[in-house]
């Protein structure tokens, strides 16, 4: 039959969900072509075969879900179901950020194929970073221990990103897993290319990330990543 072998998402669904800040899950499947993902808000379906959904205001305080169907030509995944919850309800609202609000010029949609270009660069803070010794006393003792929780912080750095619409995107102090079970899936499905590279260095599970628009650049295959400038790949 269709089978789910492998389902990931940002911290294994167990990261603070906002409204209007997208969720992408990724489903590896066997004997399948490809796999259907229906999601739903306290019971009820949602979002009907896609890989992302973003809460809405009216998700507000309710429990997601997701049902994942493998499926393949002649067979409808009957009998193959997997389902999944969420374990943090949805906000209330996003946290107040004072710096998108001053800033509402550089959120303005790109023109497509404009002169210009949007360049955002954005050092995130990664997880090893923020606290210090085996008991991960924080960096910033002023802060909020529950603000600098990853799960909550990097889902807001994301909305923070995307509001920019930038053509591409350089960030620094990203860790590994946040890259490959958030950033890299999110931005991908909102038609972005990205590479990243590990700091070489004993006990670092950070480094850089870029990512480029597809809409400005061409896709690159991963080796040309590491050979060539991001000038070269312009369209």
């Amino acid at each position: 039959p269709p089978t789910v072998i492998g389902v990931a998402t940002f911290e294994k669904f167990g990261g603070k969900i906002f409204p209007q800040i997208p969720l992408v899950v990724e489903v590896v499947t066997l004997f399948a072509t490809r796999a259907i993902l229906d999601w739903y808000a306290d019971g009820n379906l949602v979002c009907r075969d896609s890989p992302s959904y973003t809460p809405s205001v009216n998700d507000a305080n309710k429990s997601l879900a997701l049902m994942i169907t493998p499926v393949r030509p002649g067979h409808a995944g009957e009998g193959c179901h997997e389902a999944y919850q969420f374990k943090e309800k949805v906000a209330e609202s996003l946290p107040e950020n004072t710096v998108l609000e001053v800033r509402p010029e550089w959120q303005q949609p790109r023109v497509p194929k404009g002169a210009e270009l949007r360049v955002l660069s954005y050092n995130i803070l990664a997880d090893q970073n923020a606290y210090s010794g085996p008991n991960r006393e924080p960096y910033f003792p002023w802060v909020s221990a529950d603000i600098l929780l990853r799960s909550r912080r990097m889902p807001l750095i994301l909305h923070e990103i995307l509001a920019y619409h930038a053509d591409v995107v350089c960030l620094q102090e990203v860790d590994e897993l946040v890259y490959n079970s958030l950033l890299r899936p999110v931005l991908e499905h909102y038609n972005y290319q990205g590479f990243y590279s590990v700091k070489q260095t004993r006990g670092n599970q950070e480094g850089c990330a870029l990512f480029w628009s597809l809409g400005r650049f061409q896709k690159a295959r991963e080796d040309d990543c590491k050979t060539y400038g991001l000038g070269q790949l312009v369209d």
